[in-house]
């Protein structure tokens, strides 16, 4: 509707008419203006919130909203996870204790093994003071990456019986 045909049958009330519908237009201008952007920034808010939400769906291996029912309640869960970790601590610690025993025992073992084949090694022989030749002999064992005794002679890794046999001969 146009106000201006209006202008001659309002006479002096025209002017308040027409700066009350000026007034009303800049209003409605103003709320659809406010309303747009309202609009755009609950839009843009969703799609963040969506992001999100995938996102934790993604870390909590879920599907869709259906899925949230079936996950279990997370007030037990941080009790659980204390529980676990302590007893993983718990069985670490028996586990490097069982190391150290076996690495103890494998110890024991190879130094009993040691001895009996130097006590073999040099009951063929007469010794002086076979206390030193034992302590030397000793001194020469090893352990070569087979698990095999080995006597080093020099730099030159041999048999047991051989570097007690080449000790003799020299000495």
């Amino acid at each position: 509707m146009d106000l201006a045909a209006l202008k001659e049958r309002l006479g002096d009330q025209y002017e308040a008419l027409e700066t009350h519908v000026s007034t009303l237009v800049e209003q409605r201008d103003a709320a659809r203006r406010e309303s747009e952007t309202k609009r755009k920034a609950l839009k843009a808010e969703v799609e963040s919130l969506r992001a999100i939400k995938a996102k934790l769906f993604e870390r909590l291996g879920l599907d869709d909203d259906s899925d949230l029912d079936a996950l279990p309640d997370s007030k037990g869960q941080a009790e659980a996870v204390k529980q676990f970790e302590s007893r993983v601590k718990r069985l670490e610690k028996e586990l490097a204790e069982a190391a150290k025993a076996k690495a103890d025992s494998d110890g024991r073992y190879r130094a009993a093994q040691a001895e009996q084949a130097l006590q073999k090694a040099l009951a063929e022989y007469q010794f002086s003071d076979r206390e030193v030749v034992e302590s030397y002999d000793r001194s020469k064992l090893g352990w070569d990456d087979d698990n095999n005794l080995t006597y080093r002679h020099g730099e030159t890794p041999m048999a047991l019986d051989e570097g007690v046999k080449l000790l003799v001969k020299d000495k």
